[in-house]
């Protein structure tokens, strides 16, 4: 039998595949559930992103539809990187 962290774990990468493939609004995934891969997804992100995008989200809505994010790992420090 899995523990019921793994199940957890299991059904996240599930669902984030997904909302990954059809998008946040369109998933088949339950509301309550995406609710939840959502708070997963946040506490996983670097602070600094996550307030970031809040800080748009009230300054400027429209503009956060439009924007895009990328990734660039530091390759001094393979456990770090950063958002621009």
């Amino acid at each position: 039998m899995q523990a019921s962290g793994e199940r957890c774990q299991e059904f996240f990468k599930y669902a984030a595949k997904d909302i990954a493939m059809r998008g946040y609004s369109a998933s088949t995934i339950p509301t309550h559930l995406k609710q939840w891969c959502a708070d997963e997804l946040f506490n996983k992100l670097p602070q600094n992103v996550v307030k970031e995008l809040f800080v748009k989200l009230v300054t400027q809505p429209d503009e956060l539809m439009s924007c895009s994010l990328s990734f660039q790992q530091d390759k001094s420090n393979n456990n770090s990187g950063k958002f621009t």
